[in-house]
């Protein structure tokens, strides 16, 4: 297809050679067709083959009249729509691929299949003109695209493809020849289209539509430089591995932030070459909302949310951390170094190949009002960053933390990784100053931090570990894992006559499910805390989600050691045991154990100097049904959450009931349960087989603005519950997620002031709104009249505000929106 600026015609070529016209304005076509054998009448009588589907379409730059048509073939003719008929015919010399008129319309140039290119001349008598191969001898791919721009003395060329067929035939490159410079621009993704802008006719920017993202490089420098994007960055540069929501961030944070935007988007001399359109802020105050994603080559970017516009802020890596990170090069360096020709140059964010799999980022967690970063990766580690808007030299400390050191089956996934010693050189923005490395190496499955008290809890797949990072060292490690202790050990406190009973009740689990073909019918049972007979009369439940605890006795041996890793932490003052309340972590596993730690403190003067230290309380709640434990809060006297005591300083929290009891809130893959404290006793609870629903995969705790509370949650197949806190009543029940989609499932993530964030796709992220009051509405202007050629403006215009209110056009985007990135 083609459509001239300022043209009422659209032509459209077909497969079958003809010329169609469209009238855009009545959306019709157009008596007068152009037909193939018509079109190459022109051409000798060996040559009046069909030529082939229509492939490229250009109208002349200083006449509309004229039509240069590109056959498949090779053929093409210049079309005179005045005198309808062709002007001048040319012989094919290769499959054409497209063609592109210079800016003098006295020449144009075509590209061809087999890498070439060739400049014809409109008004010659030149029959064939010669080819040129940029990239010969050896054989070569077909050249997609070229651009011919510039004046005669300096010409500019821009083709993509046309790399050497058997070398570099898997590249994605636009190349750029513009006198003596030459440069192949390589792409790690397939080239759609590009073009260029200009300025009073000469080209100054190149910008380039990828399959995965755009890019815009700048045309009046030799060097060609790629231009920053204020936005649409690409979210997946590095396949993205987790997501983390910080809402109402301070102003003077928030500039800083908006800052480092600023000083990267303008670090060269180049503008976006792309305008158009302004965001109006509106009449309420913007909520300063971040998006923080980790991602699988270590990095971490910070985004703004505020609107529906997903703006870059600050981009953080961790990958010159540490010494051992493979770097993988797909040339390898002596290969690389051994190329001169092509002339490649790196371009474009979007990578796909991961560095080092150690590096994936699997949890992040930031505290606003501290401004303390902690991510944990794949590989093991902890890094805590600090914010500094000075650079600054200082080493980084290394805790190492060996979970079960004589356990034999723990076997290593990756070789450890090492943190880098001396003094480094850190750059304005987040500083790592503790690095934390799991020993032997294992995946870090959640991080918490605490603030108030400066500790940060480290939950892996084998244990937890408490790091103080003021002190930075570890005061706690506790391995959750004991391969050598026998199967249903006795837990601490616990009776012979309980252990009995529960010995009994599998014993009798499994004789039933010998007689039955149906393994998922079992006994409901509660907790470890005794639970009356059933009676005679009373029906047996079949459960949906297959319980724990009357599973085979092979099958606990094998995964024992699995479903003993760490799935939530939480930190609370709260009556974790006795009638005191005391500072404490609450640890959640994957097999149904509640731990709880007394944390020390030493007086607040000595708090640098004196060490601290934590234990295990003589409480240790175990959950029969021994599904993980997807979340724990804390509760006060009212049911509502523990808010920490910075929140309370800053007047952002109200001051929490420490009048006894407490309530614990756990959250598991097939119930929701309260308990009291300090007497842990059951309060409220509800099962998932109660409302034939599927286990819960996500929850949290959700303030209104109007200061109510519930939990949201998430199964695991996309569906969203709502429950009061502290009763657990069913307050709503609808489909969020389709079931197929286990990337979004699997990396949602639940505000807590009523927004939910997924992933769509690779490459898309989906906002929802769970209230009306936490809509986004993105409030945006346009003025034609400011991008239209050689018309007057107005005397007076009105404002962007002026125009959104007396504009009676609005946007509201009721359940999400969306930001492709690619």
């Amino acid at each position: 297809c083609c459509l001239p600026k300022g043209s009422p015609n659209l032509y459209i070529g077909t497969e079958a050679g003809n010329l169609y016209i469209l009238q855009i304005e009545s959306f019709s076509l157009k008596d007068n067709v152009v037909y193939w054998n018509q079109a190459t009448a022109g051409l000798q009588s060996h040559t009046k083959l069909h030529p082939g589907s229509i492939v490229a379409l250009e109208m002349h730059p200083y006449n509309d009249s004229k039509l240069l048509i590109g056959f498949e073939k090779g053929s093409l003719v210049l079309w005179n729509f005045e005198r309808n008929q062709p002007e001048r015919t040319f012989p094919p010399v290769q499959y054409l691929q497209s063609l592109c008129w210079h800016p003098d319309g006295r020449q144009f140039i075509t590209s061809h299949s087999d890498g070439s290119f060739a400049v014809w001349t409109a008004n010659s008598r030149q029959t064939v003109p010669e080819k040129s191969v940029p990239y010969d001898p050896d054989p070569c791919k077909r050249m997609d695209k070229v651009l011919w721009r510039g004046s005669d003395s300096n010409p500019l060329v821009v083709f993509s493809g046309g790399m050497p067929r058997a070398a570099y035939g898997d590249r994605h490159t636009v190349t750029v020849m513009q006198g003596a410079s030459h440069i192949a621009l390589d792409f790690s993704s397939k080239v759609i289209d590009f073009l260029c802008t200009y300025d009073n006719g000469d080209p100054v920017s190149l910008i380039v539509l990828l399959e995965e993202e755009i890019t815009a490089f700048d045309l009046t420098q030799g060097n060609v430089r790629e231009i920053p994007k204020p936005y649409l960055c690409s979210l997946h540069e590095s396949p993205l591995t987790a997501i983390h929501h910080c809402t109402n961030v301070s102003h003077d944070f928030w500039e800083i932030l908006e800052h480092f935007a600023f000083q990267k988007l303008h670090a060269g001399r180049s503008k976006w070459p792309v305008t158009g359109g302004t965001a109006v802020r509106g009449r309420s105050a913007p909520s300063r909302d971040l998006v923080i994603t980790g991602h699988e080559d270590g990095s971490v970017r910070f985004w703004d949310v505020s609107s529906c516009f997903l703006g870059p802020l600050y981009r953080l890596s961790l990958a010159a951390l540490f010494d051992n990170v493979d770097d993988i090069d797909l040339e390898g360096p002596e290969e690389k170094a051994e190329i001169d020709w092509p002339p490649f140059v790196r371009a474009g964010s979007f990578d796909q190949f991961s560095t080092d799999q150690r590096l994936a980022i699997v949890d992040i967690n930031f505290c606003p009002l501290s401004r303390i970063l902690t991510i944990g990766g794949y590989g093991g580690y902890v890094v805590m960053a600090t914010f500094n808007n000075q650079i600054q030299q200082h080493p980084i400390t290394v805790i190492d933390v060996a979970f079960s050191p004589g356990t034999r089956s723990i076997r290593r996934t990756a070789d450890a990784l090492s943190c880098k010693s001396g003094i480094l050189t850190m750059k304005p923005g987040f500083q790592p100053e503790l690095c934390v490395l799991c020993r032997p190496t294992m995946t870090v499955t959640k991080t918490e931090v605490c603030s108030d008290w400066g500790l940060v809890a480290i939950g892996t797949n084998r244990g937890v570990a408490l790091i103080d990072y003021i002190q930075k060292q570890a005061i706690l490690v506790k391995c959750t894992v004991t391969e050598d202790a026998p199967e249903r050990s006795l837990w601490r406190f616990q009776s012979l006559r309980k252990s009995m009973r529960n010995s009994f009740r599998r014993l009798r689990s499994q004789v039933r499910r010998g007689r039955s073909h149906d393994s998922s019918v079992e006994k409901a049972s509660g907790d470890s805390e005794e639970t009356p007979p059933r009676g005679q009369g009373q029906r047996q439940r079949r459960r949906r989600v297959p319980s724990a605890a009357v599973r085979d006795q092979d099958n606990d041996d094998k995964e024992k050691n699995r479903g003993n890793g760490v799935r939530s932490l939480h930190f609370a003052d709260t009556f974790a045991y006795g009638p005191e309340s005391f500072p404490s972590l609450w640890t959640g596993t994957m097999s149904g154990n509640m731990l709880s730690f007394h944390i020390h403190f030493p007086s607040m003067q000595q708090r640098r100097s004196e060490l601290l230290w934590a234990e295990q309380t003589a409480k240790e709640y175990h959950l029969q049904h021994g599904a993980p434990i997807i979340q724990v809060v804390a509760l006060d006297h009212r049911g509502r959450p523990m808010p920490c005591q910075m929140a309370v300083d800053q007047k952002l929290a109200a001051i929490p009931d420490m009048t006894a009891p407490h309530f614990v809130l756990i959250v598991t893959a097939e119930q929701l349960k309260v308990i009291s404290l300090p007497s842990y006793k059951s309060k409220y609870k509800h099962k998932v087989s109660d409302i034939n629903s599927d286990p819960f995969h996500h929850s949290r705790v959700v303030t209104t603005r109007a200061g109510d509370c519930y939990l949201a949650c998430l199964t695991q197949k996309g569906e969203f519950l709502a429950y009061s806190i502290p009763e657990l009543q069913l307050l709503h029940r609808c489909p969020l997620l389709e079931s197929d989609n286990g990337r979004g499932i699997h990396k949602l993530v639940f505000t807590e002031n009523g927004q939910v964030f997924y992933m769509a796709s690779p490459s898309q992220m989906q906002r929802v709104s769970l209230h009306p009051e936490t809509v986004v509405k993105p409030l945006c202007t346009l003025d034609p009249a400011r991008h239209r050629a050689r018309e007057t403006l107005p005397s007076h215009r009105l404002s962007a505000q002026e125009q959104l209110e007396q504009s009676e056009v609005s946007w509201c985007i009721e359940v999400g929106s969306d930001w492709v990135m690619g």
